[in-house]
């Protein structure tokens, strides 16, 4: 918390947005004020594990099983959500929502969970968009939303990361 104390103190941003994906995410964020223009969603609470994806058969691209999980529930969510809104009026609090309900764990599909948090300025959360935060490849070359299928937005996420394409049946 010093570092990002020190960052506002000396003006270094404007406004900060962070994703963090690990075991006990909010565990580095529950002291985290909410006067220093910082908006933070996390893959779980204090106390909760996050849930891999894709994994197992699952992670078997052009005949190679790589023997690892390709992402993270949660991540694959906020990015498939990113990746469907860009363009559009989309504010954090929207990511927020749609990324808590899919990330929790789902009984019906038998699907491990966790529970997605948020920390810091809640006003940057209802007032930010994601285009405001948005920068790089993903904001200039994505494909439009409305040119592809909600089942291929996480190929494209894979691809993106993964410097190809898998055909991912998702």
């Amino acid at each position: 918390m010093d570092t990002l104390e020190y960052m506002y103190t000396h003006r270094m941003y404007k406004e900060l947005v962070f994703y963090v994906e690990a075991c006990e995410a909010g565990s580095m964020f529950v002291d985290m004020p909410d006067d220093m223009n910082i908006y933070t969603m996390t893959a779980s609470d204090e106390e909760v594990s996050s849930w891999a994806i894709y994994c197992d058969e699952e992670a078997i691209i052009e005949g190679k099983d790589l023997g690892t999980c390709l992402g993270d529930l949660f991540s694959i969510n906020w990015m498939a959500d990113t990746v469907a809104h860009r363009g559009k009026r989309r504010t954090l609090f929207d990511q927020y929502e749609v990324t808590k309900e899919k990330t929790a764990e789902n009984e019906d599909l038998d699907r491990k969970g966790s529970p997605v948090c948020v920390y810091g300025d809640m006003e940057l959360q209802e007032r930010g968009t994601i285009d405001d935060f948005m920068t790089g490849p993903l904001k200039t070359n994505a494909v439009k939303a409305n040119e592809a299928s909600n089942s291929s937005y996480s190929n494209q996420i894979l691809g993106y990361l993964l410097g190809f394409s898998p055909k991912l049946d998702v």
